[in-house]
């Protein structure tokens, strides 16, 4: 799975500025920042899961048209309309519902009724939009009150880098994943960056990388049409999925000078 050292492929040594940062707000407080000498344009998604009554709850924090394009996507909700709007911690919270697609495994989210019968749940989702950044969240089933309860757990605030969404009781409401940031990159791939803890750390591969600017470099599935590579410093973990058409002397050489700093 994993490679050993990329071979042949030098750093190229940056003067000056040429290396562009850029910080974003996690939905836990932290900032990474990106480093690069490529435009980074755009807001990256921000994903955690949270504990929510013995479940997995994901919110996802994003671009302020995020939560509108996620309920108008066909793969994700069928017929969806939004039915609710409240004022809610300095923004706006909508809520609607749709009808679950046929996913492409045949599968749908199904409930036992009182009298035996399997009933097909509908698809609700709440989004909360600010100034700048919105945020999402969705189930299966249940009410739109329920998705009000669990916003309600949280404390919003907008930052001019993106969205913190911390636990107003950390010991009933915790993060079990995450938080994770996604950025799309043009000319290189998406990044997908998570601290490094211990757990991530157990993931990580034991023998050495190549050195790079923001660390060590791996490659996965080497050859293949799924290989990624792996940034490894000493703060976080970056999973790099390459754009098609890149070529791998190119994606490989502005990893070697990707720098992405987690600051908890």
């Amino acid at each position: 799975m994993w490679g050993k050292q990329l071979a042949g492929r030098t750093r190229r040594p940056l003067q000056g500025d040429a290396l562009g940062f850029r910080s974003f707000t996690c939905l836990d407080g932290s900032v990474v920042t990106i480093g690069i000498p490529l435009d980074i344009p755009g807001s990256p998604s921000c994903v955690v899961v949270a504990a929510i009554e013995n479940t997995g709850q994901q919110f996802v924090a994003g671009s302020l048209d995020l939560g509108s394009n996620v309920a108008n996507d066909h793969e994700v909700s069928i017929g969806f309309t939004f039915v609710e709007e409240y004022e809610f911690q300095g923004g706006t919270l909508r809520i609607g519902r749709g009808e679950q697609p046929i996913g492409t495994d045949g599968a749908r989210y199904m409930e036992i009724s009182d009298d035996g019968e399997r009933v097909l749940q509908p698809f609700r989702l709440a989004v909360w939009e600010g100034s700048e950044f919105s945020l999402h969240s969705h189930l299966y089933g249940g009410e739109s009150i329920d998705l009000i309860n669990v916003f309600g757990q949280f404390a919003i605030g907008e930052e001019p880098d993106g969205l913190t969404f911390l636990p107003k009781d950390t010991g009933r409401t915790p993060f079990i994943n995450g938080p994770r940031l996604l950025k799309a990159i043009p000319q290189f791939g998406l990044t997908d960056t998570v601290q490094l803890t211990k757990s991530v750390a157990a993931g990580v591969p034991r023998h050495e990388g190549t050195p790079a600017r923001g660390g060590e470099l791996f490659v996965g599935n080497k050859g293949q049409e799924d290989m990624y590579l792996v940034l490894v410093s000493d703060a976080a973990v970056t999973y790099i999925m390459p754009d098609a058409g890149v070529e791998e002397q190119e994606l490989v050489g502005h990893a070697l000078e990707l720098d992405v700093r987690w600051k908890a």
